[in-house]
């Protein structure tokens, strides 16, 4: 491959396989390092499955890029690349790469290989995996500048398997949130929203009026509308109601912050969601790599709407001061235009005290506490939050140091005893049950190259260990990544269970509901104060139309019993079983871990016991409710059968009368009654006839 003329090779190869990270990483350091004769740099970036370089121009000259081939893995193929402003040749296969093109004012170009379009499975109609739907052409789902990238084209393609997977997708409107405006020097400039230019605007951060205005005039070529409705920390929000991407690029001699801030905009590509749907309500499995087309994989078997918030940065310490960590504050979040309240440490009861002596481990900014303050408006919003587990997870083992070692979690010590001659996978085994066996809270597992950590309950996580042992490390535990620690992982010389400069690793939440819903920043918009992004949200529509045109699927009945009680067909009584099992909606909370090695719930602590206490007596509630609907129906059931017992003997008094009678007296008595009625009729006509001849002399 050559650059500007100048040959770029791997040494010993003559190509370069664009996999992996790892074969990326020569090219990168030969272009790096030939970078003042081609005046080009190069940087890594990988998302899934795609492996990509980005290219910039170091004083905005052209690049010309040719003899990129294909490898024998299936890699790229690029012939001729000329890049002056905008892509000149567009030699690449669509379906193996794509160009970027999006930074044309700075002079950059993205080569990006990606291998996973997305194709129905044939094994199961009921089951998409989003690794193999072939026909999709979704060759780079989050690049800049390409319509494959965008909700749209995903959910094109998911609807072209729709017929054997028995799932549709529907793009939802996309929302562009900006940045807080401040008042400062003034800037002067222009936007480019999806390739359209906007007129020249200058402001002080005053107003966001001219910048509305401006972007507004190129609307009906961008598809982009902007709105200015709310406080200006909330800065200028961008919509597209076909779902489309928004994609925004500031031109201006002004520094990009300086624009934003007085702009009220945020530079970049959003890119929209989508919605799926069942057509004849089964459960959707998502599968694969679902990454590569926004999705999470699971099972999803309820008409929800469901978004989670993306996994939010360690925090840390520095001395006796937290660094990255962030609560839910009043003013931070609206959910369907409601104002949800800020979290207190009152609202996580879960999480043990001990582990709230590290500096980080903020109990008001946990999962669970969130997730607590977004419940207490559901009844407003029609929106239900469920704290997700913190997760930490390492690769990196190793068998030095044999002997009775501590690891804290949540403040928790746990001994582990190392032998001499332990494998990898045996250390991990026994750190897992260490664990499992010691600590609150938090279940391990064996991830085959180290140990994965979770919280069973949205809890925080940190964990730590005494470094004065220098044989000692986070990959004695099966903790470390790479050369250095898992996140949330630290260790420190005389590190005890009191031990407060550990890093903490908090877990995400989950919004769900029976119909679309909107999230956005509330009136702390994006200022310095404000928490929106860092807690992991994302403003937006999410639902859409779909969810609310779809009818609600027939409910599920654990044993539905039907008792036919008269004639007609709809002469029936029904009364639904609820679930008692393990995981049914009546004692589910109490009983759903029964078979975990490692329970939540437990009564090591006056919080967890009160916590039982509440569930049982929620238990106890569903159980008195449940006996109440069964007491009533078996009421109906006993008048039902009183009277058709009643029926049946008059029935039986009827058909034994007639099944009794003598119809040899009956026919002679009905012929002696009819020849007197005859007999006395012919009587009455004679005394009627002499009554009229009487009558006729006396005339």
């Amino acid at each position: 491959m050559s650059i500007n003329g100048v040959p770029i090779e791997e040494p010993g190869h003559s190509t370069f396989n664009v996999e992996d990270r790892n074969d990326l990483t020569p090219m990168l350091e030969q272009i790096n390092a030939k970078a003042d004769e081609t005046g080009v740099t190069a940087s890594f970036a990988q998302t899934g499955d795609r492996s990509a370089l980005t290219l910039t121009t170091i004083d905005g000259r052209d690049i010309s890029i040719s003899g990129f081939q294909q490898d024998e893995t299936g890699g790229s193929s690029v012939s001729t690349i000329n890049f002056s402003g905008k892509i000149l040749s567009d030699a690449l296969d669509a379906d193996d790469a794509s160009v970027d093109d999006s930074s044309v004012k700075t002079g950059t170009v993205q080569l990006t290989s990606y291998k996973g379009p997305i194709t129905a499975t044939d094994t199961s109609p009921s089951i998409f995996d989003v690794v193999n739907v072939a026909q999709s052409k979704i060759s780079q789902p989050y690049g800049a500048s390409t319509a494959d990238g965008s909700a749209i084209a995903m959910a094109a393609a998911i609807n072209r398997a729709s017929k054997a997977t028995g799932v549709t997708a529907t793009v939802n409107a996309n929302i562009m949130t900006g940045t807080a405006v401040s008042t400062g020097v003034e800037v002067r400039g222009t936007v480019t929203i999806n390739g359209r230019v906007s007129a020249q605007f200058s402001t002080n951060g005053d107003s966001r009026d001219a910048v509305v205005q401006a972007i507004n005039a190129i609307s009906n070529q961008t598809g982009v509308v902007a709105v200015a409705d709310g406080d200006p920390r909330q800065g200028i929000r961008l919509q597209a109601a076909d779902g489309r991407n928004i994609e925004v690029a500031f031109n201006t001699m002004a520094t990009a912050s300086d624009f934003a801030a007085r702009t009220g905009l945020a530079q970049g590509l959003q890119v929209g969601t989508y919605s799926l749907a069942s057509e004849d309500f089964r459960p959707i499995a998502v599968t694969g790599n679902p990454a590569s087309a926004g999705l999470r994989a699971g099972v999803y078997d309820k008409n929800q709407t469901v978004f989670s918030t993306a996994t939010r940065v360690a925090a840390h310490s520095e001395g006796d001061q937290a660094k990255g960590v962030h609560q839910l504050s009043a003013g931070d979040l609206l959910i369907n235009g409601v104002a949800i309240r800020g979290a207190t440490e009152d609202d996580d009861v879960l999480s043990q005290a001990a582990a709230y002596k590290t500096v980080s481990n903020s109990r008001a900014g946990s999962a669970i506490a969130t997730a607590t303050a977004i419940n207490d408006s559901t009844a407003q919003t029609g929106v239900t939050a469920t704290a997700n587990p913190a997760s930490t997870s390492g690769d990196t083992t190793r068998v030095s140091a044999p002997g009775l070692k501590s690891l804290f979690v949540n403040g928790t010590e746990v001994q582990v005893n190392f032998s001499v001659g332990d494998t990898a996978d045996r250390r991990r085994d026994l750190v897992v049950a260490a664990i499992n066996n010691g600590a609150e809270g938090v279940l391990a597992t064996n991830n085959g190259k180290g140990v994965t950590l979770s919280t069973t309950d949205g809890r925080n996580l940190s964990v730590w260990y005494d470094s004065s042992d220098d044989s000692i490390s986070a990959a004695s535990f099966g903790l470390g990544m790479g050369a250095g620690s898992a996140p949330g992982v630290a260790g420190a010389k005389d590190a005890g269970a009191d031990f407060a400069g550990a890093p903490t690793v908090y877990g995400t939440v989950t919004l769900s509901s029976d119909r679309a819903f909107i999230v956005e920043p509330g009136v702390n918009g994006f200022g310095a104060d404000a928490n929106f992004s860092a807690l992991g949200f994302r403003a937006g529509s999410f639902g859409g139309t779909e969810a609310e045109a779809k009818p609600t699927p027939p409910e599920v009945h654990v044993g539905r019993l039907s008792f036919q009680v008269g004639a007609g067909a709809n002469q029936v009584i029904t009364i639904d079983l609820p679930d008692f099992g393990k995981n049914g909606n009546i004692t589910g909370e109490l009983t759903r871990d029964v078979d975990d090695p490692n329970p939540s719930l437990n009564i090591k602590t006056v919080a967890g016991a009160n916590a039982i206490l509440e569930k049982i007596n929620k238990a106890i509630d569903n159980v008195s409710a449940t006996r109440a609907t069964m007491g009533a129906v078996m009421n109906r059931l006993e008048h039902v059968i009183d009277n058709l017992t009643n029926v049946s003997v008059n029935s039986e008094a009827s058909r034994s009368q007639i099944e009794d009678a003598d119809y040899a007296a009956a026919s002679t008595e009905l012929a002696r009654t009819q020849i007197m009625q005859q007999a006395a009729t012919a009587v009455l006509a004679q005394a009627n006839t002499d009554t009229q001849t009487v009558m006729k002399l006396l005339q």
